[in-house]
């Protein structure tokens, strides 16, 4: 798991210093972090599983994922098999 999380964090570090519009948006790092691990997998994710992955607490995700929701980058889907969770 540590291994895949630093080249997670590698290939990020990496995109970042190739694409400088990227790095100047107004979409905060920690935002742009949460997209690029979302867009790593076509497999929904919990924000429960996206914390583990990047070591964050779910607070972490919630807070970073919500201003992507309202501008419509990311988007909620109800889990099927929990109605408790998106």
């Amino acid at each position: 798991m540590k291994k895949q999380y630093l080249a997670a964090s590698q290939s990020v570090n990496q995109f970042n210093r190739l694409f400088s519009p990227v790095s100047t948006s107004e979409i905060p790092l920690n935002q742009q972090n949460l997209l690029f691990w979302m867009a790593t997998d076509a497999t929904p994710r919990t924000p429960t599983s996206l914390a583990k992955e990047m070591h964050v607490t779910k607070a972490a995700i919630t807070k970073a994922s919500s201003p992507l929701i309202d501008r419509g980058l990311l988007e909620k889907q109800p889990d099927p098999e929990d109605c408790r969770s998106f």
